[in-house]
């Protein structure tokens, strides 16, 4: 019983030394779904070792699956949905009551049901604005291409508000002004 806590240590040292390698990947690959599903038998051991079934830690689970909702893809979410019932329910097979009731079953339905249906629809919410983010990255490299190539005209932009936000190589060499220096402004009386 006492190498039980310093278990528990090891495998939340193994999801962290996980997700920092995962963060500092800039390609996909295996170790990027590793720590949120290495974090699954982690809770699953957690609550084995803080009373079972009332330990209350079973809803940790939703975090590997939010966690896979945002970096994972519809297979991880697949494999989250069954590893999220089998935190639940091979305890109850495997150990049984008291520590692990049968009525810890609704609780495998139940965040399952969280892991097929929130999941996905966070997925999607995510790559929506990955694809917004994109489309305006590239609307602005273009206003940016056209900004640097019109030289023999003042080209600014401001936000509704009148803020500056681009301030063109014409508008530089005509106006007398740095782009540096005027991005930002909200005055425009400074050059008009």
């Amino acid at each position: 019983r006492d190498a039980e806590p310093m278990v528990m240590v090891a495998a939340f040292a193994g999801v962290l030394v996980l997700l920092a390698v995962s963060i500092r990947r800039d390609h996909r690959s295996w170790v990027v779904p590793a720590a949120p599903f290495l974090l699954f038998p982690t809770i699953a051991l957690a609550r084995d070792l803080t009373g079972g079934a009332s330990s209350g830690l079973g809803p940790l689970v939703a975090l590997s699956v939010l966690w896979l909702a945002m970096i994972g893809t519809r297979r991880d979410l697949m494999v989250s949905m069954a590893l999220t019932a089998a935190v639940f329910v091979v305890p109850v097979l495997v150990i049984g009551a008291p520590e692990y009731p049968v009525m810890d079953l609704r609780r495998a339905l139940v965040w399952s049901a969280f892991a097929g249906l929130v999941g996905p629809t966070i997925q999607g919410l995510v790559r929506r604005l990955a694809v917004e983010s994109q489309k305006e990255r590239a609307v602005r490299a273009e206003l940016d291409g056209i900004m640097r190539g019109a030289r023999l005209s003042s080209m600014i932009t401001t936000d509704r508000d009148g803020v500056v936000t681009s301030f063109g190589v014409g508008s530089e060499e005509l106006l007398g002004h740095r782009a540096a220096d005027m991005v930002g402004l909200g005055d425009l009386c400074v050059f008009h």
